[in-house]
């Protein structure tokens, strides 16, 4: 999928029952698009949200029933669309400007964003509610959220350099990990059996941590050449990917901790990565404007899992 204009900052995957569907957001213009697979290898575009902010958009995230799809901007303002009906049914305003990073409980009760200003919002989904807050999460612009998945506790991610453990019903900070990395924390992911913690940085490193012990169990020491902006989990927490500012993704067997398969994927930096439910597909977004749809052949045979080569295929621009 090529787009003129500006670059692609984020994507991902939803399903329905006929095709499997893709949006994604072009910054700058604040315009928010649904792209629908038709199965050969083909695309079209359902729906555009033309002017959607008025300012980049930062973040998107998709309720678990795939009818609601949420957008943060640099406008400062959160707002919630109806995918079917393709409308807008709710905004919430920051009065501290920027919003970037986002996330949904899968229960679909919470949107949870953050402010430029290093607090973390708290919003009941599709209420009038006054959103809970808690200020001075990080002392720097927070770019990533984590939830296990009983969403019992959120993980922060930031460019202090920190990744922080929150309990949501209290909002009380349960643990700190400082000086994470030895520079912003891009992304962090949680196993969906909450075991682990896994993060990437502008340090071009990948981290395993245990997350009751908060430990660093494992490094993945120069995982790129640039700074690894993005990670992706399959269902089964066997396979990692990352995506990094080197052009290049990477596939991880994260039973062996090594490194399995390198893709020069893209012509610039690779800013996006969104994974498939089924882990079937992945889509990745570059500053050269083009979103690159993967088809990743996992091992058929769990026993030799380990010692198969991972298949990489790449089957749409």
């Amino acid at each position: 999928i090529q787009e003129t204009g500006t670059y692609v900052e984020s994507a991902f995957f939803f399903f329905n029952d006929t095709a499997t569907t893709e949006i994604y957001t072009e910054q700058i213009v604040g315009s928010v698009r649904c792209v629908q697979e038709t199965g050969q290898k083909e695309h079209k575009q359902i729906h555009q949200f033309s002017a959607a902010h008025t300012n980049w958009i930062g973040a998107l995230a998709i309720t678990s029933d795939d009818k609601y799809l949420v957008s943060v901007a640099d406008d400062g303002v959160t707002k919630i669309w109806d995918i079917e009906n393709k409308k807008l049914v709710q905004t919430y305003y920051d009065e501290r400007g920027k919003v970037n990073a986002l996330v949904i409980t899968s229960d679909n009760k919470l949107i949870i964003s953050a402010s430029a200003s290093g607090s973390i919002n708290i919003q009941e989904f599709n209420t009038d509610s006054q959103k809970r807050v808690i200020q001075k999460a990080h002392s720097e612009i927070i770019n990533s959220f984590a939830l296990t998945a009983d969403n019992k506790y959120l993980v922060s991610g930031a460019s202090d350099n920190s990744i922080k453990i929150w309990d949501l019903t209290t909002l009380q900070l349960v643990h700190e990990i400082q000086d994470a990395h030895e520079n912003s924390v891009r992304k962090v992911v949680v196993t969906s059996d909450s075991r682990y913690i896994i993060s990437s940085s502008q340090d071009r490193r990948i981290k395993i941590w245990d997350f009751q012990t908060k430990k660093l169990l494992h490094t993945f020491e120069k995982a790129h050449d640039d700074g690894v902006y993005h990670l992706a989990l399959t269902s089964d927490n066997n396979y990692l990917v990352s995506i990094a500012g080197d052009k290049q993704i990477k596939v991880w067997n994260l039973q062996t901790r090594q490194l399995i398969h390198t893709e020069q994927a893209h012509a610039a930096q690779v800013v996006a990565l969104a994974m498939s439910s089924n882990s079937q597909y992945f889509a990745t977004s570059s500053t050269d404007r083009t979103i690159k749809v993967w088809e990743l052949q996992l091992p058929r045979n769990k026993a030799n899992s380990m010692l198969m080569e991972l298949e990489l295929s790449l089957i749409h621009i």
